[in-house]
């Protein structure tokens, strides 16, 4: 059982990096390892030299037991951060990389349209203080994370008003802050689940190295905020469950949450579990046993699949695409969208966690509340409709967190798990964190951004005409690429049928850009 369970964790980060590689040539169906096709031969050999060197330890427990030690030299200064100064130094030196590697590159999302409503919510006063906390027009103000949207308001008109700032430096600002509260919560739910300096660094690598933390680079987007809060609620609901914390602090953190963005509801579940269990009580929680869960699977599955189909704004077709170049919800479309979703934020977490479920008798109470938590998230991306695609990766990387600490509380738990801890903080960790890193590097550069952007649009959920459009708005947005917004706009124009819902609004919309991008390149004739 011992060598088996060290493959599987060496075998998952091998095979990881292996897909880096096949994502140099096939960039657009593994956009979530597509990462190494956006630099040169060079940084690949650094990436390919990096694996080897670190695989090639596994293989040599001589050497890892070196590498421990040399880590554990390193980290001594880590064992005290208590104290206030101390505690600077890391989250400064985080907020500096963060904030010299930013996001360059606003138009890979929705970022420009909440930019707009920032700028049109703003009522432009004399001060800040005049209406600062109202809206000249609800129109703007999205129901789903009104919150998020009223933070981020407030922000820009203290900062347009101090100091000049435009959305776009609001949006930035947030999103730093956000990583500095970030990494205060993933160092003390690594000191809650970590009983040593070396296992509390295991669990804050795991966090800081998942691709979930290019949101708080500069991110301009609506999901820095509710997932930084999310790691305050994970860290107050693990306090709770070891009875030092109070019972309202979780769910003022979920209902705070849920403010942020709705999606957070998918939290729920794991707060069921929370209140249900009572701290002390003996023998296993009704929301523990095999046919409790089984009861929820099918009843709340059933009422959840009516709702989705018959409610929810945003579902998919279950079996058949209601137009040509979109996908159902059980399509292999859809399968390839949440493969690369889990792989760009990293896949290891759910390996770590299959490990665990040969003991789901054995477990402990942290890892019931995780499981609940990752189960409920994971939930919620795998019937989302994310039809930008690989731009939709901010909304469908919620659950990564979640799952990555269950897989390590199941590791853990088991009998051989300080050896399987020590395997991923010197394999899958700086594997993971080379993979972030390139993508970190990619958002801070504007042309491999836009290069990366031409591979993730042809793989949205959307006709193909719609695909085009939104290939021609990226480029009309883009001063010196008009001539490609205007061949995107006329293959949107020329593949649009009649038969096509809104077939006048959106030739009347599609015909406009054109005529503006025409205008826009100097072409009147």
């Amino acid at each position: 059982m011992k060598l088996p369970a060290v493959n599987a964790i060496l075998g998952s980060a091998a095979s990881f990096a292996l897909l880096h590689c096949v994502g140099i040539f096939h960039p657009g169906s593994l956009w979530g390892t597509d990462q190494l096709h956006y630099y040169g031969w060079p940084s690949r050999a650094v990436f390919a030299c990096s694996v080897v060197g670190v695989c090639t330890c596994a293989l040599l427990p001589g050497r890892l037991s070196r590498i421990d030690i040399a880590v554990r030299r390193l980290t001594r200064f880590f064992a005290g951060l208590a104290g206030p100064i101390k505690s600077l130094i890391p989250l400064a030196a985080f907020a500096a990389l963060a904030y010299g590697f930013r996001v360059r590159e606003h138009t890979l999302g929705d970022s420009v349209v909440w930019f707009r409503n920032l700028k049109n919510s703003n009522d432009g006063g004399d001060g800040w203080w005049a209406n600062a906390f109202g809206f000249d027009s609800l129109e703007h103000v999205p129901t789903n994370e009104f919150l998020d949207y009223f933070l981020h308001l407030q922000a820009y008109r203290l900062g347009n008003f101090a100091f000049g700032w435009s959305p776009a430096d609001a949006y930035a600002s947030l999103s730093l802050a956000a990583g500095v509260l970030y990494v205060i919560a993933a160092w003390k739910i690594a000191a809650l689940l970590g009983a040593t300096t070396l296992r509390r660094l295991t669990y804050v690598g795991a966090l800081l190295s998942l691709g979930t933390l290019q949101l708080f680079f500069g991110y301009g987007e609506s999901y820095t905020l509710v997932t930084a809060a999310a790691a305050f609620y994970v860290l107050a609901a693990l306090g709770r469950l070891r009875g030092g914390c109070r019972p309202i602090a979780p769910l003022i953190l979920l209902v705070v949450c849920c403010a942020l963005h709705l999606m957070a509801l998918s939290l729920a579940p794991s707060y069921g579990y929370l209140a249900w269990r009572r701290q002390g009580r003996s023998g296993r929680a009704m929301l523990e046993r095999k046919s409790v869960i089984a009861g929820i699977a099918v009843i709340g599955g059933s009422i959840a699949l009516y709702l989705y189909s018959a409610i929810y704004p945003h579902n998919l077709p279950l079996f058949t695409a209601r137009e040509s170049g979109t996908y159902a919800l059980f399509s292999l479309g859809h399968g390839a969208l949440l493969f690369n979703a889990v792989l760009l934020v990293s896949p290891l977490g759910l390996v770590w966690g299959a490990q665990g479920l040969q003991a789901v008798g054995r477990w402990e109470t942290e890892q019931w509340f995780l499981a609940w938590a990752a189960a409920g998230t994971l939930g919620l991306i795998a019937v989302h409709n994310a039809y930008l695609g690989g731009r939709d990766w901010d909304l469908l990387s919620f659950p990564g967190m979640f799952y990555t600490l269950w897989g390590l509380t199941c590791l853990a738990h088991m009998p051989n798990g300080g050896q399987l801890l020590r395997q991923v903080r010197l394999i899958a960790v700086p594997i993971v964190a080379l993979h972030t890193a390139l993508w970190i590097g990619i958002n801070a550069d504007r042309d491999r951004a836009l290069a990366r952007m031409e591979n993730l649009l042809p793989e949205a959920n959307q006709p193909h005409h719609y695909r085009h459009f939104s290939q021609g708005f990226h480029y009309f947005s883009l001063a010196g690429h008009e001539d490609r917004a205007v061949y995107h706009f006329l293959q949107a124009l020329s593949q649009l049928g009649p038969d096509e819902g809104d077939f006048v609004a959106k030739s009347r919309q599609y015909g406009k850009l054109l005529g503006c991008a025409l205008v826009k390149a100097g072409r009147y004739a």
